[in-house]
C-alpha cells in the first residue's frame, strides 16, 4: 500500500512578488524519491501580459533533463490563480526550489537563445547569440565570461567559503537580473570591431537594460574608432547602460581605455587569496630541471621547465607568480613564489597550497634551500585579516587621467 505524505515548503520571493510553495503527495511509483508535487505560485500576474502554461513548462524544463515535460506536467493551474503539478524526484524538486525570485521571462524580451551546441537557456540564462565561423557554441571557453557574468548577476548560495575562509553569501550585484550572453572573442582573445559593433546591435534590439563588457584594448581610442564606445552610445539612446572594465594595465598612468562620459567603468579591487595545509612540512627542490631544452630565457628558476623526478612530492621555488601550473603536473605537492612589491595585492589562485613572497623574502628562502642538506618548509594555514585600507584598487588595474576627455 502506497503511503500519503503531505509536506508543504514555502519559498517567498522579492521579485515580481511571487510566492511559490510546494504541496508533495506520494504516488504509487517504483521509486520511491518520485511524488506529484503541487507546485503554488500565489496569484495570476495583473496588468501584463502572462501564459501560465508556457512558464509552468519553462520552469519544468530547467529541472528536468531529458525527459518529455508532458509527460511529467500532470496540470497547469491558470484560470483563477497560478500553478501547476508535475512528477519529480528529490533533486528536482530543491532544483526547482532554488530557482525562487525570478517569476516569468519579462515579456519585453525580444531576444533568442541561439546558443549553438551544448547550450541551453533557462529562467536565469534567457538568451544567448556567438559571432564567427570559428564558434560552435556561445559556451565560455575561458571562464572570463562566466566570471564577470556571476560577477554582475550570479544568485546568492549560502554556507559557502574559501577553503574555510571568509565564511558566509556569495552573490553577484543583482541576483534577481536575468543574463544573455553575447560571445565576441576569438580564442586567442582578439576581439574585432565589427563582432562588437554587431553584439551591441543585437543586445538593444533584444531589449536588454544593461550591457556589461570586459574588455580593453590597453590605450583608450578616439571615439570615432572605437566600437565599444559607438556601441554605448546608442545604448545609452535607449536608456541602457553600459559598464566597461577599465583595464588590467596599471600601474601605467593613463592607462585606462574606458574613457566616454556616458560609460561606467570598473575597476578590479583588492580580494583574498590563499590554500589551507594540514601544517606538515615536506622538501624543497633544491632544483626544478637541470636546463630547459628550449633555451633562450625560459628558466627552471622561473618553473619555465620541470623534472618531474626533481619535483615529485616536493614544494617548488617559482621566480614567476603563474609559473606554478607546470611544476603540479609534474607532482609537485605545493609552491612558494616570487612576487614583486605590486603584485603582492593580487589573487593567485592555485592548484596546491602556496605561499606568496615578495622577492628580498623569497631570496631569504633560496638562499637556506642552496645552503641546507635536506631543505623543508611548511605552508601554515592563512588566517582573515581585516585590511584598513579596503576596499582598493590592485596595482594592474588602468589607471587614469582619461586623456581624451580630461
Amino acid at each position: 500500500m502506497a503511503k500519503y505524505n503531505v509536506v508543504l515548503l514555502f519559498i517567498v520571493s522579492l521579485v515580481l512578488s511571487q510566492i511559490i510553495s510546494f504541496v508533495c503527495v506520494a504516488i504509487e511509483t517504483g521509486n520511491e524519491n518520485v511524488k506529484l508535487y503541487i507546485v503554488y505560485m500565489g496569484s495570476l500576474p495583473k496588468g501584463v501580459p502572462y501564459f501560465p502554461t508556457s512558464d509552468h513548462r519553462n520552469l519544468l524544463q530547467q529541472v528536468i533533463d531529458g525527459s518529455e515535460i508532458e509527460n511529467l506536467l500532470v496540470r497547469s493551474y491558470k484560470r483563477s490563480f497560478n500553478g501547476f503539478a508535475a512528477i519529480l524526484n528529490d533533486q528536482q524538486r530543491k532544483k526547482l526550489a532554488s530557482m525562487n525570485g525570478l517569476g516569468p521571462i519579462p515579456k519585453k524580451w525580444r531576444g533568442v537563445c541561439a546558443g549553438g551546441g551544448n547550450f541551453s537557456c533557462n529562467n536565469k540564462i534567457i538568451g544567448a547569440r556567438f559571432y564567427g565561423d570559428e564558434y560552435v557554441s556561445a559556451r565560455d571557453g575561458s571562464g572570463h565570461g562566466t566570471h564577470v557574468a556571476s560577477t554582475t548577476g550570479g544568485i546568492e548560495v549560502k554556507d559557502v567559503s574559501f577553503y574555510g575562509l571568509a565564511k558566509g553569501t556569495a552573490r553577484g550585484g543583482v541576483p534577481s537580473s536575468r543574463i544573455a550572453t553575447y560571445k565576441i572573442c576569438r580564442g586567442n582573445s582578439t576581439c574585432s570591431g565589427d563582432v562588437i559593433l554587431a553584439a551591441f546591435d543585437d543586445a538593444i534590439a533584444d531589449g536588454v537594460d544593461i550591457i556589461t563588457i570586459s574588455i580593453c584594448d590597453g590605450y583608450a581610442v578616439d571615439f570615432l574608432k572605437d566600437p565599444i564606445v559607438i556601441g554605448s552610445f546608442h545604448a545609452m539612446e535607449k536608456g541602457i547602460l553600459t559598464t566597461q572594465s577599465a583595464g588590467n594595465f596599471g600601474p601605467t598612468p593613463s592607462s585606462v581605455c574606458s574613457g566616454a562620459p556616458w560609460l561606467v567603468t570598473t575597476f578590479i579591487g583588492k580580494s583574498i587569496n590563499t590554500f589551507p595545509s594540514n601544517g606538515t612540512k615536506f622538501p624543497i627542490a633544491v632544483r626544478n630541471a637541470q636546463a630547459c631544452p628550449t633555451g633562450g630565457n625560459a628558466s627552471p628558476e622561473m618553473c619555465d621547465c620541470i623534472d618531474k623526478n626533481m619535483v615529485k612530492g616536493k614544494l617548488v621555488l617559482c621566480g614567476s607568480p603563474i609559473s606554478g601550473e607546470l611544476a603540479y603536473a609534474n607532482g609537485a605537492i605545493g609552491s612558494i613564489l616570487n612576487l614583486t612589491k605590486s603584485q603582492l595585492d593580487v589573487s593567485f589562485v592555485t592548484q596546491k597550497p602556496s605561499l606568496n613572497l615578495e622577492t628580498n623574502d623569497f631570496v631569504h628562502i633560496q638562499s637556506y634551500t642552496n645552503s641546507t642538506k635536506y631543505p623543508v618548509a611548511e605552508i601554515l594555514k592563512s588566517e582573515i585579516l581585516r585590511d584598513n585600507d579596503a576596499p582598493r584598487i590592485v596595482s594592474f588595474s588602468s589607471r587614469g587621467p582619461n586623456l581624451l576627455v580630461p
